[in-house]
């Protein structure tokens, strides 16, 4: 029996040095030269490596989720938060040094979690303040709703007392990362067949951290165009929306592998 005879094309891409098409840095396209020619033979597509920075923010004014308005005693202030990737600490380190500038206490509010119910509770700490929840677009990632300027204790209750959010805190807002390419096929997500799609990616590293994607087993797609002279890779989240990489570039080590069996 004759064995297949297989040639494998490495690929490196980085970001830096593409054609950025998106206007978040998540879709970079590439010209080929020289142009990849498959001859109508057979190919597969696999990604070895990719190296990705965990700084996609969940905070941001396109998202429309970075303000926090609260009055003390009929005054209104309005914290803006920078756009960036928060957890329960460094949204209490960025409302610190605000109420610090405004010669407030630096723990006028603070937020905790509770890691079994992922739910936020405000602690606030003056008895004059209120919370505007409505105007507060930062509630959707905090679990908290909106309609109501006072919620009930808010003003009454003792000062110092934990204020639970009514529903799961937002703060995870991806859960896995998806790498596409244009010239691949054969992959099934969600039960659709076809996708773009040539690996799954987890964060796995705390916030700030790049997540080095290294799979043992690397996922083959199969690769339906005969010539590549262009090609395009693209980072979504796991409902194929475009990310933001916060001007952070990324890496992919892939290998397209042709055998001599014919499409």
């Amino acid at each position: 029996m004759m064995q297949q005879k297989i040639k494998k094309i490495p690929m490196l891409i980085n970001s830096n040095y593409g054609v950025n098409t998106s206007q978040n840095g998540s879709s970079v396209r590439y010209h080929l030269s020289p142009s990849i020619d498959l001859n109508g033979k057979k190919a597969i597509f696999r990604i070895l490596k990719a190296s990705i920075w965990w700084s996609i923010p969940n905070v941001s004014s396109e998202l429309n989720n970075n303000t926090l308005y609260f009055t003390i005693s009929a005054t209104p202030y309005t914290i803006n938060f920078q756009k960036g990737l928060y957890d329960l600490t460094s949204l209490n380190s960025n409302m610190g040094q605000y109420f610090i500038n405004n010669s407030l206490s630096s723990d006028t509010i603070q937020l905790t979690g509770d890691s079994s119910t992922n739910k936020i509770s405000v602690q606030i700490n003056d008895a004059n303040l209120v919370i505007d929840w409505d105007e507060s677009k930062i509630r959707t990632l905090l679990g908290y709703d909106a309609g109501t300027s006072s919620p009930p204790g808010y003003v009454s209750g003792p000062v110092g007392t934990y204020y639970e959010a009514p529903n799961i805190a937002q703060l995870n807002t991806i859960n896995s990362l998806l790498i596409n390419t244009n010239f691949t096929t054969g992959f099934y997500y969600n039960s659709n067949h076809g996708s773009s799609v040539s690996a799954v990616v987890t964060p796995d590293v705390p916030i700030g951290s790049q997540i080095v994607f290294e799979p043992q087993h690397p996922i083959e797609v199969d690769v339906f165009m005969n010539k590549l002279d262009e090609i395009n890779i693209f980072i979504t989240d796991e409902n194929f929306n475009f990310i933001d990489t916060n001007q952070e570039n990324f890496q992919i080590l892939g290998e397209i592998i042709m055998t001599d069996e014919d499409n």
